[in-house]
């Protein structure tokens, strides 16, 4: 009686579970079902289910053959195996989540299967539906997103050889120079505004981000400095403020080992601040930057309320700002000062009630690494030769050399192949001469840069890129050996000929 119950109870309770449950011997031979089993195979009791196998019922073979395989394996192995099998439910094909565990006598002997499968249509198919969506939205992201770097490098290019041909102008009144300078600087402003935004995470990495190695490494202040500039030109763009960046002609190529997110952060904090001091109003914030040999100076200057002297003292100690942004500032001093102290850096403020505000950030200076192109050495018997795709930065360069190196001879080439042919043809001795300049991007052409630099072997080269804080760049520009010039740089570089640094202004300056 006791085992007849037990039996009832289970039947009972298989039954009212939303699955479908079926029990077999080790030749695949089932032993019993449930009901909601036997249903969905056209028989009207489970019992008719008894001694047949998956091949006398009405599956497709394939998926009889698949059900015997996982059988055989749970059975041999003695393990639970859980799958997903296609198999036909109410005359329709649908997906199930199988799970099959072996079945024992009180021996602890096998002797077959128990198998439970829940019908997973519904979710397999929202999941492809959703996998579907996904892939849609990433392919038009990356429509998009090449779109708009096509549109950033087409704009970035022209303005980078304005500020190029900027310094060989003559005759232009300096309040000229200053306005057109500024348009340049918000043209550049809205590309690399625009390529940022849909930029992937990954390809503006630094090397900090890789954790196999060290945070602080060598950081190109100037670069960052401007990016952080063009973020707060848009970020303050709805108030009357400008932003001035004032950098010595060293400083450009000057390098510290910072963390190049923490960095940002305090940059950002202190330029928030000098904006927060102008209560709403109108005003400029004043971005130095100087190389002083052994160190380097930031400076952010306001004329906004000032700071009092409890605030600054509290600051020089390190003690908590609680009261809020104290005439603008107080907030974010912490996480500088924090900055500052595992860099080696120094924190200087002065501040006059009334008269605004100078905070100075100290650096010691590093060499530079090995991959910056802060030199162009030239002999008085070279061929420059120029690889871009776009022709203003050809007349840049043009103009650049014009007043550095007039007596050079130049050879410009908008693509690749045609680069690499011309190369390629020369003799060992007159490729010797060459000095190749080469765009990293050539858009539409099949190659890249490197790819020029590596299939001609010239030996003297410089990639001239905006790409030059990608990692992968760097590291495919170490395989070749060649240096990278940042394109937004391209204006400031050095150009010796036979050893002599040549004047980059029309006036020599």
């Amino acid at each position: 009686m006791k085992s007849e119950y037990r039996g009832t109870a289970l039947e009972n309770i298989i039954e009212y579970l939303p699955a479908h449950i079926y029990w077999k011997d080790v030749n695949g031979k089932y032993l019993g079902c449930n009901m909601k089993q036997a249903r969905n195979l056209g028989l009207k009791s489970s019992d008719e289910i008894i001694g047949k196998t998956d091949f006398d019922l009405p599956w497709p073979e394939k998926s009889a053959e698949e059900f015997r395989e996982n059988d055989i394996e749970v059975i041999k192995k003695g393990i639970i195996k859980t799958s997903e099998e296609k198999t036909l439910m109410d005359g329709h094909e649908v997906v199930v989540l199988s799970q099959k565990v072996p079945l024992k006598n009180e021996q602890d002997e096998i002797i077959g299967v128990l198998g439970i499968s829940l019908d997973i249509t519904d979710r397999k198919e929202a999941e492809r539906v959703k996998i579907e969506r996904q892939a849609s939205r990433e392919l038009q992201h990356s429509r998009l997103r090449k779109v708009v770097a096509q549109v950033a490098h087409d704009i970035r290019s022209p303005a980078a050889s304005l500020n190029m041909l900027m310094d060989c102008c003559t005759g232009i009144t300096e309040q000229d120079r200053v306005a057109i300078r500024r348009a340049i600087t918000r043209i550049n402003d809205i590309a690399n505004n625009l390529l940022g935004y849909f930029t992937p995470q990954l390809e503006n990495e630094t090397f900090a981000s890789n954790l196999m190695m060290p945070k602080n490494l060598p950081l190109l202040v100037s670069a960052d400095l401007l990016e952080i500039i063009t973020e707060k030109r848009y970020e303050y763009s709805q108030l009357p403020v400008g932003f001035i960046s004032n950098f010595s002609d060293s400083s450009y190529f000057a390098f510290i080992s910072v963390e190049s997110q923490a960095f940002a952060r305090s940059i950002s904090n202190l330029i928030n601040n000098a904006v927060d001091a102008f209560e709403g109003k109108g005003g400029e914030v004043i971005i130095n930057f100087e190389d002083c040999g052994k160190d380097v100076k930031i400076t952010i200057e306001d004329r906004g309320k000032g700071i009092s002297d409890v605030v600054i003292n509290k600051i020089r100690n390190a003690v908590a700002v609680t009261d809020g942004k104290i005439a603008g500032h107080g907030i974010g001093y912490s996480q500088v000062r924090n900055m500052l102290e595992q860099n080696n850096g120094a924190l200087d403020i002065q501040s006059d009630i009334g008269g605004g505000t100078k905070v100075t950030l100290t650096f010691p200076k590093i060499s530079a690494p090995n991959w910056i192109a802060d030199k162009i050495d030239l002999n008085s018997d070279d061929m420059i030769v120029i690889l871009d795709d776009d022709p203003s930065i050809h007349d840049a360069w043009e103009s650049r050399f014009n007043i550095s190196a007039p007596h050079i001879w130049r050879k410009h080439f908008d693509q690749g192949l045609d680069a690499v042919n011309f190369l390629n043809n020369l003799t060992e001795i007159e490729k010797k001469k060459v000095f190749l300049l080469t765009d990293y991007e050539l858009l539409k052409q099949g190659l890249h840069g490197l790819n020029v630099i590596e299939k001609t072997r010239v030996e003297r080269s410089i990639l001239v890129t905006s790409h030059y804080n990608n990692r992968s760049v760097r590291e495919l520009a170490a395989m070749t050996k060649t240096r990278i010039l940042p394109k937004l740089l391209a204006a400031k570089v050095k150009i010796s000929v036979d050893g002599q640094i040549q004047p980059y202004t029309a006036s020599g300056n």
